[in-house]
């Protein structure tokens, strides 16, 4: 009896239209119509007994761990349920759980799975017979979108091997997932990766040129794996077919040497007894070992403070022609002052015989020729000697450090006198004094006032009569080039800028115009003439006051 049940439940799970297994957040669009068949004809008791009259598409799923399942419809254009059945496909007893919401928005289940238990789950179009859904249609229909999700402890899918997605996820991908250690595929070794970084890429010509290979091992089952490979002495480690000799862990020690100069390939081999080789290729240059001869000493001699720097008593060459193969290799420079210090210092010539341009010291990295032209940059005024002072020439190949040579300077610089050393300068101030003496040549001489102006008559009745004139109007009555404004009166009544032979003489002052001459001046009260006392130093005239001079009578206006 027991087994015609089983037999039974089995024909009827066998006999549902699987639309799709479900695994890990599968997310699934589809639609169910009219035409959808319904074959899960029987009353669904989860516990509510209901029965569902409308077509269903079936999904699967199997469990891979016990944990948490979560269901969701959502989209929908009319009222859908969804009900869980274990792998009876029993409506009645085998129903594990529903979502029978009278919505038109969404559903959603959640139930706990058993690790191997096979689970089919139906999205059920809500009607039975003479019922008119909410959609205004016999059978609740339309499309819909399933979600579904499981936890990380469910395992909602088992491992593929070969596809880059953690399928179950456990954290482990692929190879590296231990539901995969039976496959074919992942007992082949792979993932091994080596690090050349640690070899060099340039060596001399018979050196020991030598360097480090890393294994790096991939994580996971292939790890062991390697682990395992790497310690079978069947296992070959070779460099250009020779074995390398291991350093420690999985480091090991890569060595040649060239005998050409030239640019050598390295095949680095990791050869398992059963599977195929990884390998790796590094570029190794090859280069002609160094030999530096220079001379002891450069003496640049006397030189005089402030000349320059190119010219020919500047420079000296210094011989590098005994040495060899001096363009494989580069050096840096760098100057020894002597002890009590030095202002002078030499630089390297570098451009064209026309254009030369200095290169100071230290420099780094530079190639030499077999002569290079070394000048010295001397003092602008003081005197300098360079008795001790050194260049040094470094090889910045490491296999050659010890051929750093050392060649001996020494100069003497003389001094300049003083005003041969600050001539510019004093140039410069003397051009400065000389511009501001000539600008105020032109601006310190006084000037007659707009305003000011005389009366000139040959009587006291033809003065009171006679007009006044202005000083700025008479001919030579501007000031010059540090001439102060002068105007002459003469004896015949004429006024001119000519001094000489005049009987009067008025002057442009800062207090303002004064009169010199042989002249008198009538005291008002008395009428009487009288010699100003301040004639000699120059006499203010008073408004309205009267002068006379001979036979003129004038007034000053101011």
């Amino acid at each position: 009896m027991i087994l015609a049940l089983l037999a039974a439940a089995h024909a009827r799970c066998a006999d549902l239209p699987v639309r799709s297994a479900l695994t890990c957040s599968s997310v699934i669009q589809d639609e169910l119509t009219d035409e959808t068949p319904n074959r899960l004809t029987g009353p669904y008791v989860c516990p509510k007994e209901l029965h569902q009259r409308g077509g269903e598409h079936i999904y699967s799923f199997r469990c891979q761990q016990s944990g948490p399942v979560n269901l969701l419809i959502s989209d929908l254009e009319c009222d859908l349920d969804i009900y869980v059945l274990d792998d009876t496909c029993d409506t009645r007893r085998g129903c594990v759980g529903e979502s029978v919401a009278a919505s038109n928005a969404s559903d959603r289940v959640r139930f706990d799975c058993r690790a191997g238990q096979q689970y089919f789950i139906a999205i059920e179009g809500y009607g039975f017979q003479g019922f008119i859904g909410r959609c205004g249609r016999r059978n609740s229909s339309g499309r819909y979108t399933l979600q579904f999700d499981v936890s990380d402890v469910t395992g909602g899918c088992q491992e593929h091997c070969s596809d880059g997605a953690d399928n179950d996820n456990d954290g482990q991908i692929d190879c590296d997932d231990t539901d995969c250690t039976s496959e074919e595929s992942c007992l082949m070794l792979s993932g091994l990766t080596l690090d050349t970084s640690g070899l060099p890429t340039s060596c001399a010509v018979g050196a020991d040129c030598a360097g480090t290979v890393a294994l790096r091992l991939p994580d996971g089952p292939q790890k062991v794996r390697w682990q395992a490979a790497l310690a079978d002495p069947a296992t070959a480690i070779t460099l250009n077919g020779v074995p390398m000799p291991r350093q420690s862990g999985a480091h090991y020690t890569a060595r040649r040497s060239g005998q050409n100069p030239t640019t050598e390939t390295w095949t680095i081999a990791v050869t398992p007894a059963d599977g195929e080789a990884i390998t790796a290729l590094h570029t190794v240059s090859y280069f002609s070992p160094l030999r530096l001869v220079v001379p002891q000493q450069l003496d640049f001699g006397t030189l005089p403070a402030g000349s320059s720097t190119f010219g020919p008593q500047h420079c000296q060459t210094l011989d590098l022609s005994a040495s060899q193969n001096l363009d494989q290799h580069l050096f840096d420079l760098t100057f020894g002052e002597p002890d009590g210090g030095c202002e002078a210092e030499p630089v390297l010539r570098a451009g064209s015989q026309r254009r030369p341009r200095p290169s100071r010291l230290p420099l780094e990295g530079i190639a030499l020729s077999e002569t290079l032209e070394l000048c010295l940059s001397v003092p602008a005024c003081a005197g300098d000697s360079g008795s001790g002072a050194s260049l040094h020439i470094t090889p910045r190949t490491a296999a050659y450090a010890d051929q750093a040579a050392t060649v001996t300077l020494d100069w003497t610089v003389t001094e300049r006198s003083w005003l041969s050393c600050n001539w510019w300068w004093l140039a410069i101030l003397s051009s400065i004094a000389f511009t501001l003496w000539v600008i105020a040549g032109f601006i310190r001489p006084h000037r007659f006032a707009r305003e000011a102006g005389i009366q000139i008559a040959g009587s006291e009745k033809g003065l009171r009569r006679a007009a006044p004139q202005l000083l700025r109007e008479f001919r030579g009555a501007r000031a010059g080039f540090y001439r102060d404004a002068a105007l002459g009166v003469h004896a015949d009544g004429s006024v001119n800028g000519r001094l000489k032979g005049s009987i009067v003489q008025l002057h442009a002052t800062r207090q303002g115009v004064v009169l010199k001459g042989a002249v008198e001046l009538q005291d008002r009260r008395t009428r009487r003439w009288a010699t100003p006392e301040d004639l000699i130093e120059g006499h203010l005239p008073s408004p309205a006051a009267t002068y006379r001079a001979g036979d003129l009578w004038f007034k000053v206006e101011v």
